[in-house]
């Protein structure tokens, strides 16, 4: 199921949406070999912390921050679309009391 979700256009729209947010100029055709620096993905990071825990609890966040910038990265000086998608989806994974393909892809967009 949970795989279905991650695969499923619906999903992978919203992956879209978010990376197109934080990139600059990409070409959808090159999509694939770009790559967002650590700034972009802590803007996200921390919008989607603030979206779904609270402005109040995000000191405790940062460190977080930090080290899945690490994991992500695999130090390759950014993160690749596809670990940002499962970036997203562990987010969304940890927030959701189901495993619905409506409930994951509630995620905000904006």
């Amino acid at each position: 199921m949970r795989n279905s979700i991650f695969y499923g256009d619906e999903f992978q729209a919203i992956c879209r949406r978010w990376w197109a947010a934080v990139s600059q100029n990409v070409d959808p055709s090159t999509m694939a070999d770009t790559k967002i620096p650590k700034m972009s993905y802590f803007y996200v990071q921390t919008k989607l912390y603030i979206e779904l825990v609270g402005v109040s609890e995000l000191t405790s966040g940062v460190d977080a921050f930090q080290s899945d910038y690490v994991i992500d990265s695999s130090s390759e000086g950014g993160v690749s679309f596809r670990r940002f998608c499962v970036f997203l989806f562990e987010v969304v994974d940890t927030w959701t009391s189901s495993t619905t393909a409506e409930e994951y892809c509630a995620l905000p967009s904006d």
